[in-house]
């Protein structure tokens, strides 16, 4: 079930990529999780008795839909199993410290000759090598380093995103080149090692900012971009104040329904905006924006948004947790699906949905044996 179901992946990582298997696993992957129990953060219990066997709430959001596999790598028996595991595997995903499974004859060298179509992901804070490569990090630091915090918040206070993005983001590039590795191996018989660096991967995912640093000369903003709190560098979104709650507004991607809505509102010069025969130029998105703060400030939030799409423009209301698991859209889409072996826990759904190999419900993170692994994987695809 699901489009990776025939792909059989190792997951050797601690909380910097645990994202990365979990995607892998809720597209149909058989993924087994290799764990000593060091590293890896639990969270709170799930509050149910019929849940706490299974683990902690991030148990269920990273390791549903994977099993696990306690084995001790720097044991003679423990590395013994991971080499036979790893000479079945098609990819493993790893956030070992730069030259630790080198030095345990566990690297991906030290395995393609039993594998040899066998790719490897090395996700770590700063790389392989370098300077920097044995460094530590966190997802707060990350963000910082990677330039993230750059911009984010007010001019004396940066935010750091919420949910650990920086990790995440990481996470998806990990999952996006093991996939191109697998391919090629499929492709040519040959795996591969793919070294990762999570400062890489979010110093490439700062939009604008390498291009207002590098091309100041021929845009209209500063060297260096400012932190500014919702605003964005374009100034042609703000998150503002509405009536009751808050809402993100634009003047794109149709200023004159915009300046419709805001003379039929009544709204101080709108009306006085344009001369007659007079188009709307990018220099009037600023003003328009403007003018959408108190057209918010009139309105609910909710009302805003539904108005808002009614003229085909693109604000957004911001929702609490509370308000989310009610939306009617992400109802609609069943965004939110019961826990199989739990139903009273409801979970995110997987974002995207495959019609032609739908992937099972992710059930709870189950224990495993080594030859129970073996047995089950699934056959590799005749090439």
């Amino acid at each position: 079930m699901g489009p990776l179901h025939d792909l059989r992946v190792i997951d050797l990582t601690d909380d910097t990529g645990r994202f990365a298997t979990k995607l892998l696993a809720e597209m149909g992957a058989s993924v087994v999780r290799v764990h000593d129990g060091a590293g890896v953060t639990h969270g709170p219990a799930m509050g149910d008795a019929g849940a706490a066997e299974h683990g902690g709430l991030l148990d269920w959001w990273y390791d549903a839909a994977k099993r696990t596999l306690p084995l001790r790598l720097d044991t003679a028996d423990g590395a013994a199993a991971y080499r036979r595991l790893a000479a079945h595997a098609d990819l493993v995903v790893e956030t070992a410290a730069p030259g630790r499974l080198a030095a345990l004859g566990l690297d991906h060298a030290d395995l393609v000759a039993a594998n040899p179509s066998l790719t490897q992901v090395s996700l770590t804070p700063f790389g392989r090598t370098g300077p920097r490569a044995h460094w530590a990090t966190t997802d707060l630091v990350a963000a910082a380093m990677g330039g993230v915090l750059s911009v984010s918040g007010l001019p004396d206070q940066a935010v750091v995103p919420w949910g650990r993005q920086a990790l995440a983001t990481a996470s998806y590039v990990a999952t996006l080149c093991g996939l191109a590795g697998v391919r090629a191996a499929r492709r040519d018989g040959r795996g591969q090692l793919v070294d990762v660096s999570l400062h890489e991967a979010l110093t490439s995912s700062i939009e604008q900012i390498w291009f207002q640093y590098h091309y100041d000369d021929v845009l209209p903003y500063p060297k260096v971009a400012p932190r500014q709190g919702s605003l964005h560098w374009s100034h042609a979104y703000v998150v503002v104040p509405c009536r009751r709650g808050w809402c993100m507004v634009t003047a794109t991607p149709a200023p004159m329904a915009l300046l419709e809505w805001l003379i039929d509102e009544g709204i101080p010069g709108a009306a006085e905006l344009l001369a007659p025969g007079q188009v709307l130029e990018t220099t009037h998105l600023a003003p328009l924006v403007a003018m959408a703060t108190l057209l918010a400030a009139r309105h609910d939030a909710h009302e805003l948004f539904l108005e808002a799409q009614s003229r085909h423009l693109a604000w957004a209301e911001v929702q609490t947790v509370g308000d989310l698991v009610h939306n009617g859209q992400l109802l609609f889409r069943e965004a939110f699906v019961a826990t199989p072996d739990v139903p009273s826990v409801r979970r995110p759904r997987f974002p995207v949905v495959f019609t032609d190999t739908p992937a099972e419900p992710a059930a709870a993170p189950a224990p495993a044996a080594l030859d129970d692994v073996l047995a089950r994987w699934p056959a590799r695809p005749v090439v």
